[in-house]
């Protein structure tokens, strides 16, 4: 890393920390289909543009660089200690520091239920891939679509982990191992602006080819369980019916934060409690367990 974006990197994270964005991605369909990063924030990229990311290696990223202080400045300052590393090794090449451009993306950010510890904006460090986020481990977000270039906040380092895949595309493009290089299709609004994006290629050597494994390292409550405990959800209607902001009970109770994916309707149904309640009686509809609902 040269010294003028070293300096950049470590203003922005000694003063405003790093966040991880882990999520599924395409590029903006907007009018402005580039932006520039502003002032104290720098912008990492696992992907490149017009192509799509390999959700267990990134994962496997993830525990290699993001779980500790020490992993993260690594990842951040040398592209990690193994410098061989699928994503990694050419990171230097895709960071964005104040005052460059880079191509903008529609992120779908939301609790996946393939991948459960994948689809949040993660603060790091972060857990490893195999154990349960809380709403203490993340920045609370509504699910669903979200700009790129709206949840880059001035100040702080960003690490994007999601395809950037060209919308409407009709195959999914590689351009690393496991599958190989795939070409970007010319002719499409993307086009040019992906073929000015220089990167370095990947270090020759051993890449991380292996899909990597979600399974629990040691005996924990681990994050493929589906089942979302039930104590903390009877915690979360106490405090809602008593009229509690929502962001702030989930993050004080220590909730998992992948209660969107629990079924649907519950956790809307939590959201809306406290406005509910502070309707008139005749206008909601109160259940035995003191859920109340508003009248259609």
């Amino acid at each position: 890393m040269n010294n003028k974006n070293k300096k950049e990197v470590q203003e922005a994270y000694n003063t405003h920390g790093a966040k991880l964005i882990n999520a599924h991605g395409l590029l903006s369909n907007s009018n402005n289909k580039t932006k520039i990063v502003p002032p104290k924030t720098v912008i990492y990229f696992l992907g490149r543009p017009g192509y799509c990311l390999h959700i267990p290696t990134t994962l496997g990223v993830q525990n290699e660089y993001f779980t500790s202080k020490e992993k993260l400045e690594s990842y951040m300052y040398r592209s990690g200690n193994k410098n061989n590393i699928t994503y990694v090794s050419n990171s230097q090449s895709k960071v964005k520091v104040p005052g460059d451009s880079y191509i903008n993306l529609d992120l779908k950010i939301e609790p996946d239920k393939e991948y459960p510890t994948m689809g949040y904006i993660k603060k790091l460090p972060t857990k490893p891939s195999n154990q349960f986020l809380t709403y203490k481990n993340i920045v609370p977000i509504a699910p669903g679509w979200h700009r790129l270039s709206d949840l880059i906040k001035p100040g702080g380092v960003y690490i994007v982990s999601s395809c950037q895949q060209i919308p409407s595309n009709t195959r999914n493009r590689f351009n690393e191992s496991p599958y190989g290089k795939a070409q970007v299709p010319r002719g499409t609004a993307w086009s040019n602006l992906i073929t000015k994006e220089k990167f370095k290629p990947h270090k020759k050597g051993h890449l991380m080819r292996k899909r990597v494994s979600l399974e629990p390292k040691k005996k924990i409550v681990n994050a493929t369980r589906k089942i979302y405990p039930p104590s903390i959800i009877k915690k979360l209607r106490e405090e809602m019916i008593k009229g509690k902001n929502f962001l702030e009970t989930v993050q004080k109770i220590g909730a998992r934060a992948n209660l969107p994916v629990r079924r649907p309707g519950t956790y809307n149904q939590l959201r809306k409690l406290s406005t509910v309640r502070a309707l008139p009686s005749n206008q909601v509809i109160k259940t035995r367990s003191s859920m109340v609902y508003k009248k259609r």
